[in-house]
């Protein structure tokens, strides 16, 4: 006969819940562009790293867009008087030519008003000369204003052939598509050389590690459960169970159907696990006192009554207990058996007086 030893054990307090577990991110990924595909070779399945390039345009026209802004601001900066090449742009106004020129006029201009009017008020003028003086003076002023004027004004014009080549180089460089985590690729919905508006997804990725273990808690137990919790589920097809805590709970009980949404961080590097999987988790919400503890099938229930069979000096003795709660292959023993006792195991049709050969198996945990 199998035997195993009756133990004080502080099994947990779980609160059951149901639920699926889901990508811990999911990415729809587009250019910022219209234009042709000319790499996109990934498909389903594949997997990327983190700001690995997986997809492109054809970077002809942007490239060509680049070109023709850079032209237009080495125009700007030689019609201000600056180097073709450069990227300080920054100028004195009054350094200009045309800046200079008109106000060298004006000087000239100036001076000859006060020549003429101090001639025309030692009356060796006449005084239209002197109104012809005051007119050309104004013209002059005129002129240095607009030579100022059209200078700031190509300034700015350079400003913003500066944004335009920014605004160019920026389309060259979302000419490619870079993965924003390491992920794998859900779905593939273009393929080169096709034509894509800006904004349409051409690829749909998923962060499988970690996963989300996605659980609906019921009302009355959902101020039992809190972040930092043990859970421990199983999922179909699947041996085994796996582990993870509470990372994230909803603030709110859903009205619809009175629960709690709460999430799990469930570690994937093995990959076995995948989104979309039904799960049936145990919380582990409280740990209480010790309990007399033994394996489950040690426990025979008929009619109501529960009892194990204890070993004493070789011969099977019957013990009515009181049985708590059952946790995977173990259940707890409310009243009737001491920690230490030696219970039969999977007893079948034994009866009480029988002798036994003691063969002690594994603990079941």
């Amino acid at each position: 006969m199998l035997t195993a030893t009756a133990a004080a054990e502080s099994l947990p307090t779980v609160v059951v819940a149901f639920g699926s577990l889901a990508a811990n991110e999911t990415v729809e990924l587009a250019f910022r562009n219209s234009g042709r595909i000319s790499k996109l070779d990934l498909d389903l399945g594949s997997a990327v790293k983190k700001g690995e390039i997986v997809g492109a345009l054809d970077p002809k026209d942007f490239e060509l867009a680049v070109r023709d802004v850079e032209a237009a601001v080495r125009q700007a900066r030689v019609q201000l008087g600056l180097a073709a090449d450069g990227d300080d742009d920054a100028i004195d106004v009054e350094s200009t030519a045309t800046v200079r020129q008109a106000r060298a006029v004006l000087v000239e201009a100036t001076l000859t008003r006060d020549r003429v009017k101090d001639l025309v008020e030692r009356e060796l003028r006449p005084p239209a000369d002197l109104d012809a003086a005051v007119a050309a003076y104004g013209v002059a002023a005129s002129r240095l204003q607009q030579a100022i004027d059209d200078v700031n004004s190509q300034q700015a014009a350079l400003q913003q052939r500066r944004i335009a080549l920014a605004v160019a180089r920026r389309a060259l460089a979302e000419s490619v598509l870079v993965a924003p985590f390491d992920a794998e690729v859900v779905e593939r919905r273009r393929r080169p050389p096709e034509f894509v508006a800006a904004g349409e997804s051409v690829l749909r990725l998923l962060d499988v590690d970690p996963l989300r273990l996605r659980l609906r808690v019921p009302e009355r137990e959902a101020l039992r459960v809190a972040i930092g919790q043990v859970v421990v589920f199983t999922v179909d097809g699947i041996a085994g169970e796996f582990r993870g805590a509470v990372v994230r709970a909803s603030p709110a009980i859903d009205g619809s159907d009175r629960t709690l949404l709460i999430e799990v961080e469930v570690e994937n590097a093995g990959r076995r696990l995948r989104p979309g999987l039904f799960a049936r988790a145990s919380i582990e919400v409280e740990a209480p006192a010790p309990r007399v503890v033994v394996p489950a099938d040690a426990v025979i229930a008929f009619a109501g009554v529960e009892k194990v069979f204890c070993v004493d000096a070789d011969v099977a003795r019957e013990r009515r207990v009181r049985t708590g709660r059952r946790i995977g292959e173990r259940v707890e023993i409310d009243d009737g058996l001491d920690a230490g006792a030696v219970v039969v195991r999977a007893p079948g049709e034994l009866v009480d007086g029988s002798r036994v050969v003691v063969r002690a198996g594994p603990e079941k945990r």
